[in-house]
């Protein structure tokens, strides 16, 4: 039996593990579908341009007549622009930071009527109106991806006007301090920008419209929900 055709695949084994042995260990393409998505990096400094309406009702109250008599009034009315510098820290999925923003837009709500039962009245067509707000919150969140999911708390103070007859007669105004409470999430469009939307309750507790014997009260307090854009760098 010939031993030439052994001896030649013998040789073409040699020369085919030759280079491999040479070079050392065999390179090998990194899989694409292994490749993770890039993490989205929600530190730094932001601006916030929002835009919104307010939720709820506003109240007129007679507390110390008959135990108390609450007039319901109509809902918040108006439209609000907030810009927001604020600046954000991030630990993992964990984001946390602080903003100082700036809310102009009058929003007013008209309270029917808060009146004596013996049938005269204190205020007529009661109105409460809120403007020039200032607040200073605190922010925490879970980034998820693009996304980032936040509650948000602090201090706002704001101008508080009550008026009668439909705006036309003063009764009583003051500047306010109180909390602020809300919810939103943020989607990054691209690193330096996202979309956003906020929910937030405001609280400016109850103020003196007037006193005498049956001291009149309306409540500052509603909730806003707003759209806006956010700048990043």
């Amino acid at each position: 039996m010939s031993r030439t055709p052994t001896l030649i695949a013998l040789a073409l084994v040699g020369l085919t593990s030759a280079p491999a042995l040479a070079g050392g260990p065999v390179q090998t393409e990194a899989d694409p579908a292994a490749a993770t998505t890039p993490a989205w990096d929600w530190s730094g400094y932001h601006l916030d341009l929002r835009l919104g309406s307010p939720l709820g009702k506003g109240y007129q109250e007679l507390p110390f007549y008959l135990g108390g008599i609450v007039s319901e009034g109509e809902a918040w009315n108006g439209t609000v622009a907030t810009l927001s510098l604020g600046r954000d820290w991030q630990r993992g999925t964990l984001v946390y930071g602080a903003a100082l923003s700036l809310t102009s837009g009058d929003i007013g709500a008209m309270g029917f009527y808060a009146s004596w039962p013996n049938g005269s009245f204190q205020c007529m067509q009661c109105e409460t109106t809120i403007d020039r707000q200032v607040a200073l919150t605190g922010r925490i969140g879970l980034a998820r991806g693009r996304t980032l999911y936040y509650a948000t708390a602090g201090l706002v103070r704001a101008d508080v006007v009550a008026t009668a007859l439909s705006g036309t007669v003063p009764m009583a105004e003051a500047t306010r301090t109180g909390h602020q409470v809300g919810i939103g999430v943020e989607y990054r469009l691209r690193p330096g920008l996202s979309v956003l939307a906020e929910y937030t309750r405001t609280d400016l507790g109850r103020f003196l419209v007037m006193e005498d014997i049956n001291a009149l009260y309306a409540t500052a307090e509603f909730e806003t929900i707003q759209l806006g854009v956010s700048f990043r760098w």
